[in-house]
């Protein structure tokens, strides 16, 4: 019987940047949280299935809230608010280490994804994965299962 683990990146191994990045935008340009979450969280799907790029999605950010902002700044930020989780590291290296074929199944943006992966190699600690913007949808629609 094979041993087949799967993981999801974001909150599992990898420090979720989206809610900081509203905290700092709220904050930066004075707007209401709860219009900036629901913009951010809605548009973020968008970009988790692959339909626009970060670069677009600030242009649209900038237009929705009447604000001018420098895009390559922004995405800076949002990338350091994300980090690699340590002890899920070590957990995944373990678990591989004991036999285990290990995997992940994660709702992502490109460019973030290629952010943690010239960072952290994020890949590098699975058998196998499958990111959300490459297959064109996202959890939890039964498609990406």
């Amino acid at each position: 019987m094979k041993k087949i683990i799967v993981f999801d990146l974001g909150g599992v191994l990898v420090v979720d940047g989206v809610y900081p990045m509203i905290k700092h935008l709220t904050k930066k340009f004075y707007l209401n949280h709860q219009e900036v979450k629901k913009f951010v969280i809605r548009d973020f799907n968008h970009m988790f299935e692959g339909h626009h790029s970060e670069l677009a999605f600030w242009k649209k950010f900038d237009k929705k809230f009447g604000v001018t902002t420098d895009p390559r700044i922004l995405e800076k930020r949002l990338n350091e608010y994300y980090d690699i989780k340590n002890d899920t590291k070590k957990l995944i290296i373990r678990l591989r280490n004991n036999g285990y074929k290990v995997g992940f199944l994660s709702n992502s943006v490109r460019e973030i994804v290629a952010y943690l992966e010239k960072k952290y190699h994020t890949s590098k600690l699975f058998d196998f994965g499958l990111y959300s913007h490459t297959v064109k949808t996202r959890k939890p629609r039964k498609k990406i299962f």
